[in-house]
């Protein structure tokens, strides 16, 4: 299941409209959303995540970080290289924000004295230059 759509990518870049006389088409965005979210679970596996996310939270932050890495896709597609290079630098920046901190996106179990995401939410994560 990608983590975004050719919708998504919309929202995040109105300037283009994709259809199947574009460039890039609507077609080659979906694969690029598929594409991206493959490499994505592939990364979350390096990092002990199991797979597939059920939390809505983490599916949040994964749908951002897809967003970022198709949308440097679609810049490079479309000749835009300077805007390809700032939103690999945001794709790149959430890709490190995992890193950091992989129980964002790490299931956990919880009791009933004890919530999930405890020690998750307590954590705070840098991206470009701020606090989260």
């Amino acid at each position: 299941m990608a983590y975004c759509s050719v919708g998504d990518i919309v929202q995040h870049y109105r300037l283009i409209e994709f259809n199947g006389e574009s460039k890039p088409s609507r077609n080659e965005v979906e694969v690029f959303c598929t594409d991206v979210s493959t490499d994505l679970d592939a990364f979350l596996r390096t990092l002990d995540v199991s797979l597939p996310l059920t939390d809505s939270e983490h599916i949040s932050i994964m749908k951002t970080t897809a967003e970022y890495g198709v949308l440097a896709t679609v810049m490079r597609s479309t000749g835009k290289q300077e805007e390809a290079e700032q939103w690999e630098e945001l794709f790149q920046a959430r890709r490190k924000m995992l890193i950091d901190n992989p129980d964002l996106v790490r299931e956990t179990e919880g009791t009933i004295d004890e919530p999930r995401f405890k020690t998750a939410a307590k954590r705070t994560f840098r991206v470009a230059e701020k606090d989260w």
